[in-house]
């Protein structure tokens, strides 16, 4: 969470539609539950992090590649029930 973050097009995306902020996006991340069944934390670079949160009364899932240096996160949506 100290690290940078960068993102995908498609979140930025997201984010500018939605109109959330990086400390939104940083805090559900942080407060998150990860769903490791779905993660791939075995990989010797980078590893990847399924992540959901509730905001707004709505369930977001993330995608994020945990590097060394930084964190990009990869994919973000709403997830319809």
């Amino acid at each position: 969470s100290s690290k940078p973050f960068s993102y995908s097009e498609k979140v930025s995306s997201f984010i500018y539609a939605n109109k959330l902020d990086t400390s939104v996006v940083k805090n559900l991340i942080r407060f998150g539950d990860v769903d490791f069944k779905k993660s791939n934390t075995k990989l010797d670079s980078c590893k990847v992090y399924h992540i959901e949160n509730i905001y707004k009364n709505n369930l977001i899932k993330l995608k994020v590649e945990n590097c060394d240096s930084v964190s990009k996160i990869l994919d973000m949506s709403y997830v319809n029930d």
